[in-house]
């Protein structure tokens, strides 16, 4: 099972504006910090967490986003 996609993304604001635009209609809730952004399925209380978790984060060098850089 997959646990969660991670994506990098070189401008934060703009990937906010294109997944909130779906992810949420799929019962995702939102996250920001400054890590970049989490979505995550809601938890009922004294459930386990629903999979998979998607996080979209800046590049770990600063480069453009690509294959391997940001995932």
């Amino acid at each position: 099972m997959i646990a969660y996609v991670t994506v990098g993304a070189d401008d934060i604001a703009l990937a906010k504006r294109f997944y909130s635009a779906f992810l949420p209609a799929l019962d995702y809730n939102i996250t920001e910090g400054p890590e970049g952004l989490s979505f995550a399925l809601p938890v009922a209380a004294g459930q386990a967490s629903t999979l998979p978790d998607f996080y979209v984060k800046p590049t770990f060098d600063g480069r453009p986003a690509s294959v391997g850089n940001g995932q």
